[in-house]
C-alpha cells in the first residue's frame, strides 16, 4: 500500500490563524462596541451635568435614550454581521468536514474534504484526506485479496470436484491447467509426472503457449538435473522464483520468452513424488503466500487423482495380468522336467510390468536364468552378478512363509537381496520361492521403484510359484514312475528271455544284450 502524502502548507500562515481570528472577532463584537458606548455615554453625561438644568432635563433625557437606542441597534447590527462572518469563515467547514466524514463512514469512498482555507480546519480536512486516501488504498487491497482468494476457493473446488468424478487423468490434468491459466492469468502452467523408472518427468499436460509445442516434442526432464523441475522432483520441495533471471536452475525456454517469475510444487504423497505443478507468469514476484499455498492444495488433491487412476489401472493391470499368466501357464503345465519348468516361467515372467529376475539355486550359489524391466524397455538386465555364493539357510529361513516383501531398511532382509535391490535402483522388492521336494529350486524377484507392492498385485505371481512348484514334483513324479516302469519291464523281459532260452550260452548273450538296452534306456 503506497503512502500520499498531506498537501504543502505554510505553517507560518496558518499556525495560532484560528485564534487570532477568535481574538479579533471578540475585540470587535464585545470590547470595542462596548467602549466605544461607554465613551459615549460618559462625555453625554458629563456635558448635561455640565449645563444640566431642570427645564430642560426631560429634553436631554429623551434625545439620551434615541441616541442609546440608535447606538444599541447599531451594535446588534454590526454583531450580526460579524457572526454571520464567522460561521461562513468556520462553522460551515466544520460541518463540511462532518458530512463528509459521514458520507465517508456510509461506503462513499470516494468523499473528501474541502481544503481550501489555510487555518486549522483546512489542516484538519487535510488529514482527513490523506485518511481517507490509505482507507480506500487499504480497503481496495482487501477486495483484492478477497477477490483472488475467492478465485483460489472456487478453483480447488473445482480441481476436487474433477478428481471425483473424472475418471480419465488426462482430462483432468487438462482442465486444472486450464483453470490456473484462465483464473488467475498465468502465463504458462504445466504438469510433469514421473516416468514409471522413476528417472525423468515427463511433460503430461500444460495450458498456455508452449504446449503445443512440448507435446510434440515429448519434452522430459532428468529428475535430479539442473533444472527447477528436476530440483523440485528429487528434493522433493517446492521451489518459488520471483525473478527468473536470478535463479541459476531456471532454463530459458524460446518457447516462453516472457517469463518473469517461476513457481514450482511437487506433486507427492508423503515421500513419494509423483510428479511437478510448474507454473510461470510475466510478471515478478507475482507469487503470494496464499498462491502458493493454493498450488499446493492443487498438487495434493492431482496427486490422490494420480492415485486413485494409479489404483484402477492396476487392478486392470492385475486382471489382465492374472489373464496372460494363466494362459502362459500351459507352457509349465506342458513342460516335462525342471530345465523346461524353470524357463518356462522366466518366459512368463519377461512379459511382466515390472522389474523381474529368476534364480535357480545350485546347492550355495543363485545363478541367473532370466531378467527383464519393461518399466525401461530391457528384455535383459546387463551387470547382475551370476553365479552368486549365498548362506542358504539363512535364504531358507528368510522364505520360509512363502512370498517376502524387502526393503533397504529392513534388517531382516539378506544382504544378497539389499545388493540386488539396490542395484537396480528399486524401491523394494518381493522374493517368492519355488520349491522341489521341500528344498529351494528357484527364486523370483520381482521389483518396484515407486511403490510398495499390493498383495494383490503380487498374487498371480504367487500363483505361477505354487505351479512352477507343482510343475516340479510332478515332473518328479513322472521321473519315478516311469523309472518304476522300466524296472518293471525290464524284470519282465527278463523273464521272457530265461523262458525262452534254449541254452545257457544263448542265454547269457540274450541276458548282455537285454542288460545293456535297460542301461540305456535309464540314460
Amino acid at each position: 500500500m503506497t503512502k500520499s502524502t498531506l498537501p504543502a502548507m505554510d505553517t507560518k500562515d496558518t499556525q495560532g490563524s484560528l485564534t487570532k481570528t477568535l481574538v479579533r472577532t471578540f475585540l470587535l463584537v464585545v470590547f470595542i462596541p462596548v467602549a466605544v458606548l461607554a465613551g459615549l455615554l460618559y462625555f453625554r453625561i458629563r456635558a448635561l451635568l455640565i449645563e444640566i438644568n431642570a427645564p430642560t432635563l426631560s429634553t436631554q433625557l429623551t434625545e439620551l435614550t434615541i441616541f442609546t437606542v440608535l447606538v444599541v441597534l447599531g451594535v446588534l447590527g454590526l454583531l450580526y454581521a460579524l457572526l454571520n462572518w464567522v460561521a461562513k469563515r468556520f462553522i460551515e467547514p466544520i460541518q463540511s468536514l462532518a458530512s463528509a466524514s459521514r458520507r465517508f463512514t456510509d461506503g462513499d469512498w470516494t468523499q473528501r474534504a474541502d481544503t481550501s482555507s489555510n487555518d486549522e480546519v483546512g489542516i484538519i480536512a487535510s488529514s482527513f484526506n490523506h485518511m481517507a486516501e490509505q482507507l480506500g488504498e487499504v480497503y481496495q487491497s482487501l477486495e483484492k485479496k478477497v477477490d483472488e482468494r475467492a478465485r483460489q476457493i472456487r478453483t480447488a473446488a473445482e480441481v476436487a470436484q474433477n478428481v471425483t468424478t473424472s475418471l480419465n487423468l488426462d482430462d483432468m490434468l487438462n482442465k486444472t491447467t486450464e483453470l490456473l491459466v484462465q483464473e488467475f492469468g498465468f502465463y504458462q502452467a504445466s504438469i510433469f509426472l514421473i516416468d514409471r523408472g522413476g528417472k525423468y518427468a515427463d511433460f503430461k499436460s500444460g495450458s498456455g503457449p508452449a504446449t503445443r509445442e512440448l507435446i510434440n516434442k515429448k519434452y522430459r526432464l532428468e529428475v535430479g538435473s539442473a533444472s527447477i523441475v528436476g530440483w523440485v522432483a528429487a528434493k522433493n520441495q517446492a521451489r518459488i522464483t520471483s525473478n527468473v533471471f536470478e535463479d541459476p536452475l531456471h532454463l530459458r525456454n524460446e518457447l516462453l520468452p516472457e517469463t518473469k517469475a517461476e513457481a514450482t510444487v511437487p506433486i507427492s504423497l508423503g515421500n513419494l513424488v509423483l510428479g511437478v505443478l510448474d507454473v510461470q507468469s510475466t510478471q515478478a514476484a507475482e507469487f503470494s503466500p496464499d498462491t502458493i499455498v493454493m498450488l499446493q492444495t492443487l498438487a495434493s488433491q492431482i496427486a490422490a487423482a494420480i492415485q486413485t487412476t494409479g489404483l484402477i489401472e492396476a487392478s486392470q493391470i492385475n486382471f489382465q495380468e492374472m489373464e496372460r499368466l494363466y494362459r502362459s501357464s500351459r507352457l509349465i503345465a506342458e513342460a516335462n522336467n525342471e530345465s523346461e519348468i524353470l524357463s518356462g516361467g522366466g518366459q512368463i515372467l519377461k512379459n511382466a510390468p515390472y522389474p523381474i529376475v529368476m534364480f535357480k539355486v545350485e546347492k550355495d550359489l543363485l545363478r541367473v536364468i532370466a531378467s527383464a524391466d519393461t518399466t525401461r524397455n530391457l528384455s535383459e538386465i546387463e551387470g547382475l552378478p551370476t553365479p552368486i555364493k549365498v548362506n542358504m539357510e539363512e535364504i531358507n529361513d528368510y522364505l520360509l512363509r512363502g512370498a517376502t516383501s524387502a526393503t533397504l531398511i529392513d534388517s531382516h532382509t539378506p544382504k544378497v537381496f539389499k545388493d540386488l535391490i539396490h542395484n537396480l535402483d528399486l524401491m523394494g522388492a518381493v522374493f517368492l520361492p519355488v520349491h522341489r521336494r521341500n528344498s529351494l529350486a528357484a527364486i523370483m524377484m520381482i521389483g518396484s521403484r515407486q511403490q510398495t507392492l499390493s498383495n494383490t498385485s503380487i498374487q498371480p505371481y504367487i500363483n505361477l510359484a505354487d505351479l512352477m512348484s507343482v510343475a516340479l514334483e510332478r515332473a518328479d513324479a513322472v521321473e519315478e514312475t516311469n523309472k518304476h516302469l522300466h524296472e518293471v519291464e525290464a524284470l519282465a523281459s527278463i523273464n521272457d528271455l530265461i523262458s525262452s532260452a534254449a541254452d545257457m550260452q544263448s542265454f547269457y548273450h540274450d541276458l548282455l544284450e537285454k542288460i545293456k538296452q535297460i542301461i540305456e534306456i535309464g540314460r
